[in-house]
């Protein structure tokens, strides 16, 4: 019985242990710009991306043009902040990239797919992500200018 009651507690602790499970709801998006697509599945092909892995796709706007955006990959960490700014995702090559709900619509279409996401909190570790910039503009010129994986 001592046994028994022992091998609950460890269970339970190393549950607690891993992080919490946290469930998303999310939508599918399709690729407007088959440009960036295409980059996009140029770079999943790199030795850079784990098959299967969950990446953020991030956008930010230039202050300097209104017309000028980048594009950020990242590995993807759980936390409270990332699960309430993702409300999509891209797949690609069987990578997946969460998009937040902040995102160039002139980049995407929303389907009406959505897929439920079981996602562990994960504590940040130094130098495990991979990150990749692409400049890109509404004109549809994208140009990958950053890639880490490759220093």
């Amino acid at each position: 019985m001592k046994r028994f009651i022992t091998l609950i507690i460890i269970v339970v602790i190393s549950n607690n242990c891993m992080g919490q499970m946290h469930t998303s709801n999310l939508q599918k998006l399709d690729f407007k710009d088959k440009m960036l697509e295409q980059i996009l599945i140029n770079i999943s092909k790199s030795s850079c991306f784990d098959k299967n892995g969950h990446y953020v796709l991030d956008f930010f706007k230039s202050n300097l043009s209104s017309d000028k955006y980048y594009l950020s990959i990242d590995k993807l960490i759980i936390n409270d902040n990332t699960l309430t700014s993702i409300k999509y995702y891209v797949e690609i090559n069987d990578i997946i990239l969460f998009v937040p709900q902040t995102m160039p619509n002139w980049l995407f279409n929303i389907l009406s797919v959505q897929k439920k996401f079981s996602l562990r909190e994960e504590k940040p570790y130094p130098g495990g992500d991979y990150n990749f910039l692409i400049y890109g503009t509404k004109k549809g010129y994208f140009k990958v200018i950053y890639n880490s994986c490759e220093e």
